[in-house]
């Protein structure tokens, strides 16, 4: 759930969704995961494989132990587990790559768990790709910094974030209306159209040459499926399907337009 500070937009862009970094908690369900697929009979072969591999040193450097059962190679494996808990996130995703090209962990289950903690990246072809760059990052935290009369478009789009990110009871749906507000706020502050509706603020825009009659119709698209009866603005007790997906692509997008309209209107 999310907590006073994220609901009310006085922290920046989650953590877990900012490339070049890993949360403990998403490090520790990663780790998780592959500690469970591991079986003891395998460790031989892939502590080989991450010494030669990964690590680049001598395979004989192993910690192992002989006894009357034979050769154990657990003392290598908790060498591999300290590794991967001390590398940076980078070095930690070239674990998850090593796992996943050796299918000795499935690339779904990997997918699963990033997507549930909301991670930058996935893995698409057995590689770690990021999916959410900087210059969307930025977007974001730029309309969470506005005040003044632009507080209510600042406090629409830290509602929508909170909705989205929130691991424990993601709301997609209302995260997508949230933003969707953010950008009839901003419409009506730089039109003076107080009640206006998002259509009749583009219209106002695009008569007064404010904005590019394109650019105007594309929002107008995307803003009428989530007002279409299989949209997002509809009865809650409607069936639509609305995912992670959906929920970042407007809180991006209407992240993006909100600036344009900002410029644009010169406010």
């Amino acid at each position: 759930m999310a907590t006073f500070s994220e609901r009310g937009g006085y922290k920046t862009m989650p953590s877990k969704m900012v490339p070049e970094s890993m949360t403990v908690e998403l490090r520790s369900l990663l780790w998780n995961a592959i500690d469970t697929a591991i079986s003891h009979d395998q460790l031989s072969k892939i502590t080989f494989a991450l010494w030669n591999d990964l690590y680049k040193k001598p395979v004989d450097t192993r910690p192992l132990y002989s006894g009357y059962n034979g050769t154990s190679y657990d003392k290598s494996w908790k060498v591999v587990r300290e590794i991967y808990f001390a590398e940076s996130w980078a070095g930690a995703y070239d674990h998850i790559e090593f796992f996943v090209q050796r299918r000795l962990v499935s690339g779904d289950l990997i997918n699963s768990i990033l997507a549930q903690e909301f991670a930058a990246y996935r893995i698409l072809k057995g590689q770690v790709c990021q999916i959410t760059d900087d210059l969307e990052i930025a977007q974001v935290e730029d309309m969470l910094k506005l005040g003044g009369i632009f507080k209510p478009v600042a406090d629409h789009i830290a509602t929508a974030l909170a909705r989205l990110s929130d691991r424990g009871n993601p709301d997609y749906r209302n995260s997508i209306k949230e933003s969707i507000l953010a950008v009839e706020s901003m419409a009506r502050l730089v039109t003076g159209e107080e009640k206006a509706t998002l259509g009749k603020v583009l219209n106002k825009l695009e008569q007064d040459g404010r904005i590019n009659a394109a650019l105007k119709t594309g929002f107008s698209s995307i803003y009428g499926w989530s007002s279409d009866t299989n949209g997002i603005r509809h009865a809650m007790t409607d069936v639509s399907v609305v995912d992670q997906a959906d929920a970042k692509f407007y809180l991006i997008a209407c992240c993006a337009f909100v600036n344009y309209l900002k410029v644009a209107g010169g406010r």
